[in-house]
């Protein structure tokens, strides 16, 4: 799991980091090995908030690609001064698949932790928090890496969109899927709760 954590910092193509970052795979069937009714929980939650996270990460990193005119991470830089939406929604979204407070991420880690606490061994929980550290600390500081700074000097790059509509259209989806975390790190709806508890009830 450390590895895949540590994969984004060494790829250059710019959807890979987000593509490769994986480690919401072994954490899902690590909270199903811990069992319980929070174990499956929150393998249920982590797989709901990661999907939402990983599809603004998505298409944040195509918007990227448009305005860069590159697929190459070393190329992209000041994503904040030269786009501020879209620098601001990246380094959100990657605090958010990294697990950070009040995201949606942080809600099914914590129940996955508190499961394994419940139902494991502290040796095994502490190895996780570990873990999902490593993995944060690598993320976003790639991400931060390419959000940060001054624009670069070139010329290709510059607006993504031309049109008002255009610009509108993109934005929306990765500010929506942004707030969608943001209310799933606060508040679970009735209607989900039950949903989860149902899903929890047919495969226990």
């Amino acid at each position: 799991m450390a590895v895949f954590g540590e994969w984004p910092v060494g790829t250059d193509d710019l959807p890979q980091p987000f593509c490769e970052h994986f480690v919401c795979n072994p954490i899902i069937a690590i909270a199903i090995g811990f069992g319980g009714m929070l174990g499956f929980y929150g393998a249920l939650l982590q797989t709901l908030t990661h999907a939402v996270a990983k599809a603004v990460l998505f298409m944040t990193s195509g918007d990227l690609v448009l305005r860069y005119r590159t697929r190459l991470v070393s190329e992209v830089r000041g994503v904040l001064s030269l786009a501020p939406l879209t620098g601001a929604v990246l380094l959100l979204a990657a605090l958010a698949v990294g697990g950070s407070p009040p995201f949606g991420l942080f809600l099914s880690e914590f129940t996955i932790i508190r499961a394994g606490l419940e139902r494991s061994s502290i040796v095994l929980v502490a190895g996780l928090v570990i873990v999902l550290a490593v993995v944060f600390v690598a993320l976003v500081g790639a991400v931060a890496g390419m959000v940060l700074g001054g624009a670069p000097d070139r010329p290709t790059a510059g607006p993504a969109y031309v049109e008002r509509s255009g610009r509108l259209l993109a934005a929306t989806p990765l500010v929506t899927g942004l707030a969608l975390l943001l209310v799933l790190g606060v508040w679970i709806p009735g209607a989900l709760n039950s949903l989860i508890m149902h899903s929890i009830r047919a495969i226990s």
